[in-house]
């Protein structure tokens, strides 16, 4: 793609998909956590795999909850040993992102129906819908005229975390960025009652490959959400374009080459991204 094009798509998207692990966050989380349990090389190794897209998702996901086992007292202990590290500027941009209002639905029409008797002027209504009306009435002729305004509405950037790491370790950075914890799109551990390590649910999207095209394609069924970019480092993430309008690989803090070489705009910063957002505005 174009890089002017690029940026004019960015400029405009009505929302904005973030993944999370070395995209927001500056490591893979569930390096973290393996570290934190004491097996981080073994998992790490696994992470390699599924980020540069050399095997499934749900194989590799699987694979390394295997190893770890991970209970729920350990997940607690490495959020409270080690909280999230935010990649630099992902505050501020996120911040730009759900500033950035416009005006939707601003515009006037009239309707004027001719009756051929003036008590079936008189009698008729419009249907209210969602619409305000003002009725002016003309008894002489017999016409009735309606405008019909339609009121201004402020739609905002929405900003999602879809990302194939842990709803767990996931919630504290919405809760850094501002964001409801209904824009993130992650996957459940389970525990059996003494907080042992259960499994993980399958039925999470972002659980398998292809997971993000499915998270994306949910969202573009909003009315408000025309127009969605998609952020990361991974294959998975380039994976959701289509249905995303754009796929922005990020470099900041690693570079896989095949994310390079496959987005539409790939960027080392997300200054770079504000910049554009400015840019775009003027």
């Amino acid at each position: 793609m174009d890089p002017t094009i690029a940026k004019k798509i960015w400029a405009s998207c009505d929302a904005v998909c973030f993944d999370v692990d070395s995209t927001v966050c500056e490591d893979e989380a569930i390096d973290r956590l393996a570290a934190h349990i004491g097996v981080g090389e073994a998992v790490a190794a696994w992470t390699a795999k599924a980020m540069g897209g050399g095997v499934g998702y749900r194989e590799s996901l699987a694979a390394r909850l295997e190893i770890m086992k991970p209970s729920l007292q350990a997940v607690q202990a490495c959020l409270a040993a080690e909280p999230p590290r935010l990649t630099t500027g992902v505050v501020d941009l996120v911040s730009a992102l759900v500033a950035r209002g416009k005006k939707v639905c601003t515009y006037v029409f009239n309707v004027t129906r001719l009756f051929p008797k003036q008590d079936e002027a008189m009698a008729y209504d419009p249907p209210i819908l969602f619409f305000f009306f003002l009725r002016l009435e003309c008894k002489q002729n017999a016409v009735i005229a309606y405008t019909a305004v339609i009121p201004t509405v402020d739609v905002f950037v929405q900003v999602y975390l879809v990302t194939g790491g842990f709803h767990r370790l996931v919630v504290p950075v919405g809760a850094a960025l501002g964001l409801p914890e209904e824009n993130i799109f992650a996957n459940r551990l389970m525990f059996h009652d003494d907080g042992s390590y259960a499994g993980f649910d399958e039925s999470c999207p972002t659980s398998a490959t292809g997971g993000k095209p499915k998270v994306v394609s949910l969202l573009k069924q909003r009315a408000d959400h025309g127009t969605i970019a998609m952020i990361g480092d991974g294959a998975t993430d380039m994976e959701a374009r289509p249905p995303a309008d754009i796929f922005i690989g990020f470099g900041g803090n690693a570079v896989r080459q095949k994310v390079k070489d496959g987005a539409d705009w790939f960027v080392h910063d997300f200054q770079t991204l504000e910049d554009a957002l400015h840019d775009g505005a003027n």
